[in-house]
């Protein structure tokens, strides 16, 4: 089981302010803005004194560090007063924008850290490029806050060993904690990222990743679902045409069609189309009266990967991890 939940839980706060003052360290503020901006300060210089990486310890990729908002991270705190509620929050988004930085600065992703900042961490759309994502959430045990490391290429997270919460070295060995998390991640260590559940529709079964709800789901922005049906027609290649048919009457723009290795007996294709807000993918195996589709769509950052060059582009080195394992999973039963 996945051992964080979605932003549920508030973990005890850093330092608080209270009867007027407010801490930050070892040091009192008679505003919280001042606290705030001592932080800000120190974690400014801190920052700017991690060491760089060499080039062959740096991990391969782009990464994108996924930080929950000022009022999500308000939201979660219950049973205190809106100052205190908005001064504890704002230690934790400075905190977790500071520890990005330190991976950024550290060279730590050999094609850098994006930092994003949204009201929904666990549902928002990660970039199809991203072999590394950075999640700064509740622990689900005991609720304190955890950096987490997933690696979308091995469908795998783990959590990051604690950050020291002083000292001059303290992003240094964050980043070092950063890079212990990921050689286990690539020596299988961890939990899975997403989970996938078997999805069944008359003849057709996938594997498809999220809050699977009938026969579709939803992961981290991209939406997926599946649809299987049996009729008399016993032309695999007729069975084709009428599945790709299927598509077209969602309303998108039919793209192009890419024949893929298929079992004896069966004809398997991948086909794009556009929509004016988004792209959806599909993946159609079709038998003698049977026919399975697999599918994805959602915005098209989310789905190709900048690989791509072309609408032709529908190999696996083009589509996101979750996405062409989803596709890929299509099976008629």
């Amino acid at each position: 089981m996945n051992p964080f939940r979605p932003l549920l839980v508030v973990a005890t706060a850093l330092l608080a302010g209270c009867g007027g003052s407010w801490s930050w360290r070892d040091r009192s503020y008679p505003l919280p803005e001042q606290a705030l901006a001592a932080q800000s300060r120190d974690l400014d210089r801190e920052v700017a004194g991690v060491a760089p990486l060499l080039d062959e310890d740096r991990l391969p990729g782009a990464a994108v560090a996924v930080l929950a908002s000022r009022t999500t991270l308000v939201g979660l705190l219950r049973g205190v007063d809106t100052q205190t509620a908005l001064f504890r929050s704002g230690l934790r988004a400075n905190e977790a924008a500071a520890g990005a930085q330190a991976a950024h600065r550290a060279g730590l992703f050999a094609a850098g850290v994006a930092t994003v900042v949204v009201d929904r961490p666990e549902r928002t759309l990660v970039p199809a490029d991203a072999r590394w994502v950075l999640l700064y959430l509740p622990r689900a045990q005991d609720g304190t806050m955890q950096w987490w490391l997933i690696g979308t290429e091995l469908a795998r997270g783990i959590e990051v060993p604690e950050v020291p919460a002083a000292g001059e070295d303290r992003f240094d060995r964050f980043v070092d904690g950063l890079q212990t998390a990921a050689r286990a991640l690539q020596a299988g260590q961890g939990f899975a990222r997403p989970g996938w559940t078997a999805v069944a529709r008359g003849p057709a079964g996938a594997e498809l990743p999220g809050r699977v709800d009938g026969y579709a789901s939803e992961f981290a922005g991209i939406q997926y679902d599946l649809f299987g049906d049996a009729n008399p027609e016993q032309d695999p290649q007729r069975q084709m045409s009428a599945a790709v048919e299927v598509l077209t009457r969602l309303g998108g723009r039919p793209g192009p069609r890419m024949d893929l290795a298929s079992a004896p007996g069966e004809s398997r294709c991948r086909v794009l189309l556009t929509f004016p807000d988004r792209v959806l993918v599909a993946e159609i195996v079709a038998a003698p009266g049977r026919v399975g589709i697999a599918y994805a769509q959602g915005p098209a950052k989310g789905l190709r990967t900048p690989q791509v060059r072309s609408e032709r582009d529908l190999a696996d080195e083009h589509l996101a991890p979750p996405v062409r394992r989803a596709l890929a999973s299509l099976r008629l039963r």
